[in-house]
């Protein structure tokens, strides 16, 4: 059990070094509870199919998403309840978004500690928010689930 602890702590701290190679920060950790969304904006609250908790913040122009955060469905492969991003992620003309994003993270089954590639992706229509999180491990995928979103603030 120690042995697995120190791997996913590791595991994490490289992840966040990978965040911050591209540019962005990785808030959160497979310890956290629930997402996280702090940064001022325009704040959308929603929840995944499986009833996962989702947000995110756009900036004031709604061009920009400041930061977004998410629960991993429970039906997904991957160690870990809640990760969180922030980095400047362009939202288009016509409200769609996406942003991949490699983590090291610990899989179920034959995957093991590994790089997940994470895609958050979605559209925003006013006040309403819909979209998809994604993962896979070396082509398998380990996470899928759609969520919708509300605007709550801003």
């Amino acid at each position: 059990m120690r042995v697995w602890l120190i791997a996913v702590v590791v595991l994490l701290l490289c992840a966040g070094a990978a965040g911050l190679a591209a540019g962005r920060t990785l808030d959160g950790s497979a310890a956290t509870a629930r997402p996280v969304c702090k940064r001022v904006g325009i704040r959308f609250i929603g929840t995944a199919t499986s009833k996962s908790k989702v947000c995110f913040t756009l900036t004031a122009n709604r061009r920009t998403m400041r930061e977004y955060s998410y629960e991993l469905c429970p039906a997904s492969d991957l160690a870990g309840k809640a990760w969180s991003w922030r980095g400047p992620i362009p939202v288009r003309a016509n409200g769609t978004f996406k942003d991949k994003m490699g983590i090291e993270a610990v899989a179920s089954g034959d995957a093991g500690p590994g790089f997940v590639n994470v895609t958050f992706s979605g559209r925003i229509l006013s006040a309403r928010a819909s979209g998809t999180l994604t993962g896979e491990v070396l082509g398998s995928p380990v996470l899928s689930c759609t969520w919708t979103a509300r605007r709550v603030s801003g």
